[in-house]
């Protein structure tokens, strides 16, 4: 909607935020919770299928946590390099997809 200047109001200012932060919490939120599973399984001392099982037990409490991170975050650019910074971060410790352990 337009107001009388011919520029867009602030509703749909707020509604590409709000937009930005569910693409955050959604599929940002479940790629950064399974990388640090694939991490935490990478550097668990057990064998391949029981470092999975163990590692995906918390994965639902880091999914949760970054969920509701994404909607307390004040500042978007802060919640984005976090999350980037947290992908990261798994990715080095798990190794890139296909390596790892044997």
């Amino acid at each position: 909607m337009a107001t009388r200047s011919g520029t867009c109001d602030g509703r749909w200012r707020h509604a590409g935020a709000v937009a930005l932060r569910v693409l955050a919490a959604v599929p940002g939120g479940y790629l950064v919770s399974y990388a640090l599973t694939a991490g935490l399984a990478a550097l668990l001392p057990l064998e391949r299928p029981d470092a999975a099982l163990v590692a995906t037990l918390p994965s639902f409490a880091i999914y949760l946590g970054i969920l509701l991170w994404t909607f307390a975050t004040p500042r978007p650019g802060r919640l984005w390099l976090g999350l980037l910074l947290l992908a990261a971060l798994a990715v080095a410790v798990a190794g890139w997809p296909g390596e790892g352990r044997p």
